[in-house]
């Protein structure tokens, strides 16, 4: 039921004694004016919090001997527990759509096929994978590196993916579904919809709010992750997330929870509330979501990713270069407020650069 609160204010123009006093808790009121507004919205917060009045009439008089009646109008939302368990659950998705994204696209590409050339030439990074270099191998290709400096970092990064693997579940697994709950108490004017009489049929609308939420939901990542990047006293919480120089896909969810809280569930959960979507919209939003994340730290830059078939996507190398010199490309899955805001002249440039090196070592100087 959505919340109606109406504040009805009718004058009569009849004059009332003004030492009246108030009548029986429920009945009608009369109180001094000009705060009899003040005080009939503390009363009617106090109500609603308490879960009493539905209805209840506020008698007011001002010094010109007029009075005012102010109806309040309460009717307490109540939530669909069914309804709330089911937008948990769909927010729930996350942990295990990563398990299957880590089998069918991670495993594949850091194991599987490690020797398979036409993989491997897509790969971002020229650094070898740590779990598949030794520290005697290392130093073969860089004999100014110290074998035990490799093997430390063999270590630190078993140690962080441990790590990783903790802050994965706990914020796939627990925190996104808890907040979502908590919305649903909290929030209760809008739950929603599960409705097959409403169902999303294929259409433009269905398109056009697909559009409006991957829009919206950037233009907040954006700024939140650009504002962990501008303050220190943010930042200190985000430079956990780039703790990896050399990202795959555990890094997607690698963040500390005040980080989480703000660049990831905030814009999400508002883009939700704003664009107020069904829940089949939702669900395919929130697939498209996870696949862009865990395709922006996979460590390739596949051509045939589904998530970068349209105009200003954001490639999976850009997302790469911001972890390697942690600024510029705020953007996760559009490069358009990247653009409009001129955060990605340093990665374009780059991009250029190593695009022309590469045409050359392949088809030689022009």
């Amino acid at each position: 039921m959505t919340q109606d609160k109406r504040l009805e204010m009718s004058s009569n123009h009849k004059q009332q004694d003004q030492g009246s006093r108030s009548t029986e808790h429920g009945g009608a009121r009369t109180i001094e004016f000009p705060l009899d507004l003040l005080k009939a919205l503390y009363i009617y917060a106090k109500n609603k919090k308490k879960k009493r009045l539905h209805t209840t009439h506020y008698n007011t008089t001002n010094h010109d001997n007029n009075s005012a009646t102010i109806t309040v109008y309460l009717h307490t939302p109540r939530c669909n527990p069914k309804r709330s368990l089911a937008e948990v659950m769909l927010w729930a998705i996350g942990g295990p759509y990563m398990l299957l994204y880590i089998l069918v696209a991670a495993v594949p590409s850091y194991v599987t096929f490690r020797n398979v050339e036409f993989i491997q030439q897509y790969k971002i990074s020229k650094e070898p994978w740590p779990w598949l270099s030794s520290g005697k191998q290392l130093n073969r290709d860089d004999k100014n590196k110290d074998a035990s400096s490799s093997e430390i970092q063999r270590q630190l990064f078993w140690k962080r993916t441990y790590k990783s693997i903790i802050l994965d579940f706990f914020n796939l697994f627990l925190f996104i579904p808890a907040l979502v709950h908590i919305k649903t108490i909290f929030v209760s004017s809008h739950v929603m919809s599960f409705s097959i009489e409403d169902f999303p049929a294929p259409s433009l609308q269905s398109a056009a709010t697909l559009l409006s939420m991957g829009i919206i939901h950037e233009f907040g990542f954006y700024w939140t992750h650009r504002l962990m990047h501008m303050y220190p006293s943010l930042y200190k919480y985000h430079k956990v997330h780039h703790e990896y120089k050399q990202n795959n896909v555990l890094t997607s969810q690698h963040f500390h929870v005040i980080d989480f809280l703000v660049s990831i569930a905030f814009p999400a959960i508002l883009t939700t509330e704003i664009v107020r979507p069904h829940g089949v919209t939702q669900l395919q939003f929130g697939l498209w979501l996870l696949t862009s994340n865990f395709d922006d730290h996979l460590g390739y830059a596949f051509p045939w990713s589904s998530v970068r078939w349209f105009p200003w996507s954001a490639g999976t190398d850009a997302h790469e270069y911001h972890h390697s010199v942690n600024m510029g490309c705020y953007g996760s899955k559009l490069s358009l407020w990247d653009w409009m805001f001129g955060t990605d002249n340093v990665c374009c440039a780059f991009t250029r650069r190593r695009d022309k090196l590469l045409h050359a070592r392949r088809h030689g100087p022009k």
